[in-house]
């Protein structure tokens, strides 16, 4: 089956800004299209060789957005609201480590200003 690239670019463009690669968004882009795909219709739907499939999922798989099926061939599958929401919880995770990480920087900050303008007026 092959499917419209308009639609799968659009979903490409939008699974970028998680910062998959450019492997990456188009294998999760095309299972995701396809609800569930061999390599070689992942292949055969963007512009990864049939050679980098395999290793492209297991990169998705190690982050929970596609399923791997041991059948000959491999079947990959992708529930589209479980990837772009464990997307989305990937994202907040990491907002809060940096928000997290911005208070204890603004801490250390303060507590220098402090001890200079101690030191500064001493």
């Amino acid at each position: 089956m092959v499917i419209q690239i308009r639609a799968v670019e659009e979903l490409y463009v939008y699974l970028k800004q998680f910062g998959l690669t450019d492997y990456q968004a188009q294998g999760a882009a095309a299972v995701m299209m396809l609800g569930k795909a061999t390599a070689r219709e992942v292949s055969k739907n963007t512009n990864i060789q049939l050679k980098h499939v395999h290793r492209t999922m297991q990169e998705l798989g190690y982050f929970g957005l596609i399923e791997t099926i041991e059948t000959r061939p491999m079947l990959y599958i992708a529930k589209p609201d479980e990837v772009l929401g464990r997307l989305i919880s990937m994202k907040e995770e990491k907002l809060e480590k940096l928000q997290s990480r911005r208070d204890d920087l603004l801490g250390t900050i303060e507590d220098y200003q402090s001890s200079v303008k101690l030191t500064i007026e001493a």
